[in-house]
C-alpha cells in the first residue's frame, strides 16, 4: 500500500512517523500497526515508490514536518483562500493572509514540488505531478472569484460532500454562450429594476438587492430543479434585502402592484382586479404583505 490519501490532513504525517518507529523497532508499535505497515511502502520526496527489502528495510527519506506543513498550507488555503481573491478590476491587490504563505508553514516552492500528491489527500490531486501542483490547484479553486463557507456544518458527513463538490469543480461549471446570454438578460432584468425604484423613488424605505443580484436567477435554478424532481409548492422566507425583486421576478407578483405601494392610494384602481396588489395598504416597508 503505498496510498495515503485515506489519512486525512497532518494524520498522513502523524502515520509516516509511527512508520519511522516501525522501521526503527516494529515492537515499539501496536500489533495492528505492525501488521499493517507489513505491506506500507510509502512515497518518497522524489515522488515514487520506495521499494523496501523484506530482509533489512531501509528507512524511507520523508521529510514529516514537510508533509504536516504541506497538508497545514491546504487547510490553510481552504480557510482564508479567499482572502486572496482578485475582486477589484482596477488591480489593487487582495488583503491576503499570512496563513497563505508556504513559508508560513515552514515550507518552500522547491520542497512542495519534491513531495508527491499523496502528501495532500485531495480530490484536486488526481492530474498533478506533485505536492506543489495540488496546491496551486486548491489556490485557484479557494481563490478565485467564488467563495465557500461550509465550516459551521456540524455533520462531518455533510462537510465532505460539500467539500467533495466544491474541489471537484461541480459549482464551477462552465456555462454555454445561450446560458450566458439568458444569464445576463435576467441579471440586467434585476439590476433594471432596482435603479428604477432608486431613481422614481429616492429616499422611500426598501431594501436593495445590490450586491446579491444573482440571487434571482440562483433561486430560478432551484425551483426549476426542484419542480423537475417533483416538488409542487415552494415556500421562501426571506430576509429583506432583494424582496421587491425575488417577488417581482421570481414570484412575478407584477410591477403595477409593487409600485402601488409606493404610490399610496394610487395602487386602489388596480387592486379590484389585481388579486396579488397589496390593496392600496403600504405599511412601513412595502413587501410585508409578500406575494403567492
Amino acid at each position: 500500500m503505498t496510498d495515503l490519501s485515506a489519512f486525512y490532513g497532518p494524520n498522513a504525517g502523524y502515520v509516516l512517523d509511527l512508520y519511522d518507529q516501525y522501521l526503527a523497532n516494529p515492537a515499539a508499535v501496536e500489533p495492528e500497526l505492525r501488521a499493517f505497515f507489513t505491506d506500507f511502502t510509502p512515497p518518497n520526496l522524489n515522488g515514487t515508490t520506495t521499494v523496501l527489502p523484506a530482509s533489512a528495510p531501509a528507512k524511507p527519506g520523508v521529510d514529516i514536518k514537510a508533509v504536516v506543513g504541506a497538508a497545514s498550507l491546504a487547510e490553510a488555503i481552504r480557510d482564508w483562500g479567499h482572502l486572496a481573491a482578485q475582486l477589484d478590476p482596477l488591480g489593487s491587490p487582495p488583503i491576503g493572509a499570512p496563513e497563505l504563505d508556504p513559508g508560513f508553514h515552514g515550507l518552500t516552492e522547491d520542497t512542495l514540488a519534491a513531495l508527491p500528491v499523496e502528501a495532500i489527500p485531495t480530490d484536486v490531486s488526481a492530474n498533478a505531478a506533485n505536492a506543489a501542483e495540488v496546491i496551486r490547484n486548491l489556490r485557484h479553486i479557494y481563490g478565485g472569484q467564488i467563495g465557500y463557507d461550509f465550516d459551521q456544518v456540524q455533520i462531518a458527513a455533510e462537510r465532505a460532500w460539500l467539500r467533495e463538490a466544491v474541489e471537484h469543480g461541480r459549482f464551477n461549471q462552465p456555462l454555454s454562450t445561450e446560458q450566458k446570454h439568458r444569464l445576463l438578460k435576467r441579471l440586467t432584468e434585476v439590476e433594471g429594476f432596482e435603479r428604477f425604484l432608486h431613481q422614481t423613488y429616492a429616499g422611500q424605505k426598501r431594501f436593495s438587492v445590490e450586491g446579491t443580484d444573482i440571487l434571482v436567477p440562483m433561486l430560478d435554478v432551484i425551483i426549476r430543479d426542484s419542480a423537475t424532481a417533483g416538488v409542487r409548492e415552494v415556500v421562501i422566507g426571506m430576509a429583506h434585502r432583494g424582496r421587491l425583486n425575488v417577488m417581482a421576478h421570481v414570484f412575478e407578483k407584477p410591477y403595477a402592484a409593487i409600485l402601488a405601494a409606493f404610490e399610496g392610494g394610487k395602487g386602489k384602481a388596480t387592486a379590484a382586479t389585481d388579486t396579488s396588489s397589496d390593496n392600496g395598504i403600504t405599511g412601513d416597508v412595502k413587501y410585508h404583505l409578500g406575494a403567492k
